[in-house]
Formats: structure tokens, C-alpha cells, sequence
């Protein structure tokens, strides 16, 4: 890919605000697990049971599934982002999806050396 990852802005980062807060209104465990990773990122791959990323994944979806609140914030956030990601990112995360390759930093990387085969 080779292009930088635009700067979040302050719509997003005003949207991932709002997210830490209903997360720790209406979801408090995950909240709390998200930020010890947060501030200790070695959890990841020192407790992949606890805090590794399909962990995180899960309890964020499961929330999202259980509270319209959160639903709503994600989804606002998401498309905030979304609008600021180069097309090179939209186009490899969207191989990666449709090939149903996991998508996180690392598959977006697998992905792309494979694109340059």
C-alpha cells in the first residue's frame, strides 16, 4: 500500500469519546478489558484467551447485537473513518472480505503482499 493512514479527525475521535462512554454505561466488562489493553498492548499476545483480538472482537459485537446506544455510535464511527481511508485500504480490505480473510492489520498486510504476486 505505501500510503499513510489519514488522521482520524476530530468528528472521529469526538465519536470514539462517545463510544468509551456508553461502552462503560452499558457495557462496563468490556470497557474495562478494552482499556487494560489499551494501556498494557502485550495482553494480546501474553493472554490471547483474555484480551486477544477475536476476544475483543466478540465482546464488541456482542454488545453492539445487545444495545441500539452502542449499535449507533459504532456505526458512527465507522463511517467516519470509513470516508477518511485511502481507496488502496477500502480496495485490499474489501479482497479480504470477500475472500473472508481477516481484515485486521496483519491480514491487511498478508493480504497486500498477496495482491503483489
Amino acid at each position: 500500500m505505501g500510503e499513510k493512514l489519514p488522521e482520524l479527525g476530530s468528528k472521529a475521535l469526538e465519536e470514539m469519546g462517545k463510544l468509551k462512554q456508553v461502552l462503560w454505561r452499558k457495557a462496563p466488562e468490556t470497557a474495562s478489558t478494552i482499556e487494560r489493553v489499551t494501556y498494557q498492548p502485550k495482553l494480546i499476545e501474553q493472554q490471547p484467551e483474555e484480551f486477544g483480538i477475536e476476544v475483543l472482537t466478540a465482546k464488541m459485537e456482542l454488545a453492539i447485537k445487545q444495545d441500539a446506544e452502542i449499535a449507533e455510535v459504532v456505526d458512527a464511527l465507522a463511517a467516519e473513518i470509513l470516508r477518511r481511508l485511502p481507496s488502496k485500504v477500502m480496495q485490499v480490505m474489501a479482497v479480504g472480505i470477500l475472500c473472508g480473510q481477516n481484515v485486521t492489520r496483519n491480514g491487511l498486510k498478508s493480504l497486500e503482499l498477496r495482491s503483489q504476486l
